[in-house]
């Protein structure tokens, strides 16, 4: 201001020039970008180059490049470079336009402007900074042969500089990330032993213990990355030794020192952003050694300290599922077990259940809402087979929490959770649900908008189910450039719902080709997905409409052996397959072979309330089928005996169904069976 005022009183060039300089100066100073741009550009106009500005362009550069514009900062350092290059900032504006072109991720153009400086032959301190800044933008691209080569001319060029010093241990760090770790070890042990009070010292520390590990020499490694931890706990790597050492202790299958370790580092690092981590690593020793009370007290634990942690949630699950799983290693069957233990397997599901209805109520916008939704239900079928609830009661809850969330994400979420219950009884209703709730700007769990689009396409809504599948794999993108190894389970999963859905799609609009493509991408994408196996048992029941059994059954069978088949999956096509046997059966001629025959048709039907009695609609279809079956062996046969026990077993059959699944089709024609038979 005080300048502005005697600018009138100035009258050699001189002091006009230096009450410019001042004043742009005073405005970079006080961060007045727009006064400050237009001074400078009004002394550039008239004094560009003066020996008094050497210091000007990078100023206003600096204060640019500090308002986050990288783009508009790069000329004023090449303005400083040009005017001045003996200048003192040569070599500081060198680096800041580096800097620049880095932020913007130019790093060919960041390494063009270094090596353009070295072809000045510039003075040591310019060159320095350009000759260690090639080494450094060779390190953070990986290229670890050229930052060695880089880092070695560093060191001979510019010895004794802080540069130099540096490059021992970054020189040392590349040999060891480029997979050397033999050759990096005495190039960390030989900077450690020059340099004990260096600031990089807790660093090289850390990478030498790391590297001795990696060659074999166990206790060397851990007692490199305990003196890290001890004598260091504040430096940046100190958290890591924690991991590191961790991982050294669960190879050897010490899981007692492995969770000393975890419990070290929670109470050591309370707000460490790996903090989960340790808690899901001593959680899940506690559950892989069988301890699940521990197991569930250590996520619980987690939760109650860390409410706010974007991690609480997952934990909630954890713990609904080990909850779940307490019930069933007790029993699938709740009436089989004697007082006490029915008072612990009842506890046990209720409190998995409360468990998510907790989360429910806490955290309604969280992204493993949908995960909490299924476990939910997993301990609601369990209450139901036990006799604890019907479906009704079920529908009710669900509907209640529906009804109370406050988050409109939540509340169809919930109900999208309800209608895939509802689905397995009633189709027609659940897709009702669904459309009625469904929210184009929801993010779906994949296996809501599974049910959802194949749901649609089983009503006809062909182009409707196209756009759903289309969501849910723009919903979950595959980030670009990522490693399958890094990319999110859920993504994945999703990616491999949205082809099977549109494949699906593709057949039901007589697009053969498009669809055995998309079947293709599918099982060469995703081998692992369950969706590779229905895509198999949609081929074997076209193939069985085909009139060729043999080859639907190789198929089923394979289906039948996968570990990644989901139950209900296995459970209809056992259903497939047997009736498949009966079609054989149907057409057989030689009476031998037909029994033969419908002896396998009843034992793939019976198999299924067996093993899968959680898969209600297969379940109850295998009773009945197999029922049938065994009246048409019993009226078949001449041997007295044989004819009544098949009779009494297709009685027992239909009385589980009337007792098991009341609300099924066969119900009441099981009802009409048994009093045929003449059963009690």
């Amino acid at each position: 201001m005080v300048l502005t005022h005697v600018t009138p009183f100035l009258t050699s060039d001189d002091e006009k020039m230096r009450a410019l300089y001042y004043k742009t100066m005073g405005y970079a100073v006080q961060n007045a970008v727009e006064p400050a741009l237009a001074s400078y550009q009004a002394f550039q106009a008239a004094y560009k180059g003066k020996p008094l500005a050497e210091n000007l362009p990078f100023v206003i550069g600096n204060m640019v490049l500090a308002q986050g514009d990288a783009a508009k900062a790069i000329p004023f350092f090449d303005e400083s470079i040009q005017s001045y290059p003996q200048g003192r900032l040569a070599g500081l504006s060198v680096a800041q336009k580096a800097q620049a072109q880095l932020g913007l991720k130019q790093y060919d153009e960041a390494l063009q402007t270094f090596q353009d400086s070295l072809k000045k032959n510039p003075p040591p301190e310019v060159g320095i900074v350009a000759q260690f800044g090639i080494a450094c933008i060779y390190r953070d691209t990986a290229k670890w042969d050229d930052a060695i080569k880089a880092f070695k001319l560093t060191i001979a060029n510019y010895p004794g500089t802080p540069q130099a010093l540096e490059s021992n241990y970054w020189l040392a760090a590349c040999t060891q990330q480029k997979g050397d770790n033999a050759a990096a070890i005495p190039l960390l042990e030989a900077f450690l032993k020059a340099n004990p009070e260096s600031p990089l010292t807790p660093l090289a520390t850390f990478v030498l213990g790391n590297a001795q590990i990696a060659t074999g020499q166990n206790d060397a490694g851990v007692a490199a990355l305990a003196k890290v931890a001890d004598q260091f706990p504040d430096s940046p790597p100190a958290p890591f030794t924690y991991f590191s050492r961790a991982q050294v202790f669960a190879a050897a299958k010490n899981v007692s020192e492995v969770n000393k370790l975890m419990r070290a580092f929670i109470e050591k690092y309370p707000s460490d952003d790996k903090i989960y981590f340790a808690y899901n690593s001593i959680g899940q020793n506690a559950s892989s050694a069988g301890n699940v009370d521990e197991a569930i007290a250590t996520w619980k634990e987690f939760v109650e300290r860390y409410p706010d942690h974007a991690k609480a949630t997952t934990a909630l699950v954890t713990v609904s599922e080990l909850q779940r799983a307490t019930a069933e290693r007790l029993a699938t069957n709740y009436t089989s077990l004697n007082e006490a233990d029915r008072a612990k397997w009842k506890q046990a599901v209720e409190g998995s259940s409360t468990t998510i209805e907790n989360l429910l109520a806490k955290y309604p916008q969280s992204p493993d809402l949908s995960l909490a939704l299924q476990s939910f239900l997993a301990s609601q079928r369990l209450l139901i087979r036990s006799g604890l609830k019907d479906e009704a009661g079920v529908e009710t809850a669900l509907q209640a929490q529906a009804d109370q969330a406050s988050d409109v994400s939540a509340r169809s979420k919930i109900l999208f959770a309800l209608a895939g219950f509802i689905s397995e009884k009633d189709k027609p209703r659940a897709l009702a649900k669904m459309t009625e709730s469904y929210n184009v700007d929801v993010v779906y769990a994949p296996k809501d908008i599974d049910v959802f689009g194949l749901a649609l396409l089983d009503s006809g809504k062909v182009d409707e189910a196209q756009a759903a599948f289309d969501k849910l794999a723009a919903d979950y993108p595959i980030p670009v450039g990522a490693a399958p190894n890094t990319i999110a389970p859920m993504v994945l999963e999703a990616q491999a719902v949205a082809i099977f859905g549109k494949a699906r799609v593709a057949q039901q609009r007589g697009q053969t080709a498009e669809a055995g493509q998309l079947f293709q991408q599918l099982k060469t994408t995703y081998p692992w997905s369950p969706k590779v196996l229905e895509a198999d048992y949609g081929i074997a029941a076209s193939l069985r409409s085909q009139k060729k059994p043999d080859e639907a059954m190789t198929l089923l069978g394979g289906i039948i052996r996968a570990q990644n088949a989901t139950a209900d999956l296995r459970a209809n096509s056992f259903l497939l397959y047997g009736n498949i046997m009966k079609d054989k059966m149907n057409v057989e001629a030689d009476p031998k072979k037909k029994a033969e025959n419908c002896a396998a048709a009843i034992d793939f039907f019976m198999k299924i309330p067996q093993f899968y009695s959680g898969v209600p609609l297969a379940a109850a279809e295998g009773l009945w089928e197999g029922a049938q079956l065994l009246e048409v062996q019993a009226n078949d046969s001449q041997d007295p005996k044989f004819k009544v026990q098949q009779l009494d077993r297709a009685k027992a059959s239909y009385a589980q169904i009337v007792k098991d699944f009341p609300t099924d089709k066969h119900a009441e024609q099981a009802k009409q069976r048994l009093a045929a038979l003449g059963a009690k």
